[in-house]
């Protein structure tokens, strides 16, 4: 049973949304309807135009990640819009109508498949890439690289918009660290996603503030691209991010260090040798004539999604001997093993 005065501040936090959103979005031509949840079975959200009514399933809410609370917040208030702004009443209720407007805003499908074929190659080349010989190693990440690079050239303006969606990468905090800032624009450079600093809601930590509680906000990595791209973006983060920490954990061995004060300069160390290291292997391809120019089609996708986008500022860093140290460090790391899937949940009805 959901806490009375907890279901509320949840109510606050998707009236947020509703507002950022019809800024955002809809030019602030809606107004607000009545929200609330439900415990309806077998959809996540709802629509009703005689009550204004929008409806979103309680459980889905609490347990579900925030950005698909999002999306199908952004899904029903594009019910909202054709029927109360365009005052479409003639088309069913997914119609053209209802198609432009979630194109308009870049809603993404959360059901998109991802590539089988190339996801399952480069599995394989990141199981070789755990060779124990440093050659064999090298040239299959090298190898599972250049995959990459001509699989997205191969297919760079044939995907429609549609065919990309997204998802959070890292971990959501109230502040990031220079070295995770890194490590997530490196995949965003090298890896054929984009990432945009996005907020969502921390169910877990209630803030005062000066209006009285509310729940915390966070800053995410969301990451926008192909489900297959997304995928090994994915996989791409959580290794390096942990391959930095073993290495720490070394240089902390070798130099006899026991505290953790220089544990931030190291990794943020290792993001940019790494990054140095893909980018001599992007040179590398791009001498075989593989160059890589940013997808045209996935720009638009996340300038729909994000219409009020701001850059965001370049990452300080300090130098010193951790520092260095982990610049070396990082050009020492190959990426290996393989890739997993994650479980597939079942289809429930958006409305």
């Amino acid at each position: 049973m959901v806490n009375a005065q907890y279901e509320r501040l949840l109510v606050q936090a998707v009236v947020s949304e509703w507002n950022h959103a019809n800024w955002s979005y809809f030019r602030e031509a809606m107004r607000m309807p009545i929200l609330a949840f439900d415990d309806a079975q077998g959809r996540l959200g709802s629509w009703q135009r005689a009550t204004r009514r929008l409806t979103l399933a309680r459980d889905f809410v609490l347990n579900a990640p925030w950005v698909e609370v999002v999306d199908v917040l952004y899904h029903e208030m594009a019910h909202q819009y054709v029927d109360e702004v365009l005052r479409v009443t003639d088309e069913t209720p997914h119609g053209a109508a209802f198609q432009r407007v979630c194109r308009q805003i870049g809603l993404v499908r959360a059901d998109a498949p991802a590539d089988a074929a190339v996801l399952d190659k480069v599995r394989k080349l990141f199981a070789l890439a755990g060779s124990a010989n440093q050659n064999e190693a090298e040239t299959a990440a090298r190898a599972a690289q250049r995959l990459l690079l001509k699989h997205n050239l191969e297919n760079k303006g044939m995907i429609q918009p549609d065919g990309y969606t997204s998802r959070v990468l890292w971990v959501p905090r109230a502040r990031h660290a220079a070295w995770e800032k890194l490590l997530i624009g490196l995949v965003s450079e090298h890896f054929f996603v984009s990432v945009v600093v996005a907020r969502i809601v921390d169910r877990n930590r209630v803030v005062m503030t000066d209006g009285g509680p509310e729940l915390r906000w966070l800053q995410a990595f969301e990451a926008h691209g192909t489900p297959a791209n997304l995928e090994i973006a994915d996989y791409v983060v959580n290794f390096v991010a942990a391959t930095a920490e073993r290495l720490w954990a070394q240089h902390k061995r070798d130099r006899g260090v026991t505290a953790d004060r220089d544990r931030q300069r190291f990794l943020s160390g290792v993001m940019v040798g790494f990054r140095a290291k893909l980018k001599e292997g992007r040179a590398a391809n791009a001498k075989e004539g593989l160059v890589w120019v940013r997808d045209g089609g996935l720009d638009d996708f996340v300038a729909r999604r994000f219409p009020k986008l701001q850059s965001g500022g370049k990452v300080r860093l300090s130098g010193g001997d951790a520092y260095r140290s982990g610049q070396e460090a990082g050009r020492t790391i190959v990426l290996q093993k393989p890739i997993t899937s994650g479980p597939s949940g079942s289809t429930r009805l958006i409305e």
